[in-house]
């Protein structure tokens, strides 16, 4: 709930704002690539918030989010296209153009828990930095995808045994460290001038 509240106050605006800015920045430059891809992260920054909920605050682990996933794309194409309400409701299928029950299977939901893991649960912050990192990562090793599970197996490994607190717990820990011994040498520095 404190997490909620400070997110509220520090970091709701600029996350609006870069939602807002980011599609219009980059089709000021005809990247519709990195649009797709900005889409992309959007839409599973929402899912992962939602396997964080169950698991960053409950515990329990969720491998059906890729069918839930499934079930929402589906049902929201088929209102769209029987009742002409606005696209923004199905969002996957408008954004990829079609749905095939080749896009959720295991190794989507597998996706979805690195980039809660990695990223970190039980945060906002986490759950963003898991999504964009292993969604680029994704992408620079498209070459590679008949080893994609190993790679993500690998990252839930680093996540679990290097970084506990995921990607983003261990920015927050850096960064504290800095902060404290920052603050030690400053008040030694007053302590010497007295």
């Amino acid at each position: 709930m404190k997490q909620i509240r400070q997110l509220s106050k520090k970091g709701i605006l600029p996350m609006l704002a870069i939602a807002i800015l980011y599609p219009l920045i980059m089709g000021a430059f005809h990247q519709s690539y990195l649009i797709l891809l900005g889409s992309y992260a959007m839409l599973y920054i929402i899912v992962v918030s939602g396997i964080d909920v169950l698991f960053g605050y409950s515990g329990q682990i969720t491998m059906g989010h890729a069918g839930f996933y499934a079930i929402g794309a589906y049902g929201t194409a088929i209102i769209h296209n029987y009742l002409n309400l606005p696209p923004m409701l199905s969002i996957l299928s408008h954004l990829v153009g079609y749905v095939s029950p080749d896009t959720f299977v295991r190794k989507q939901s597998v996706m979805f828990v690195t980039m809660l893991l990695f990223g970190g649960s039980a945060s906002v912050g986490g759950t963003i930095t898991g999504v964009i990192f292993v969604l680029i990562l994704t992408e620079l090793l498209r070459a590679l995808q008949d080893y994609q599970m190993v790679i993500y197996g690998v990252l839930m490994l680093v996540a679990i045994v290097a970084l506990p607190g995921g990607l983003y717990g261990g920015i927050r820990q850096l960064l504290d460290q800095l902060r404290s011994r920052a603050d030690q040498r400053k008040e030694a520095r007053v302590h010497a001038e007295r």
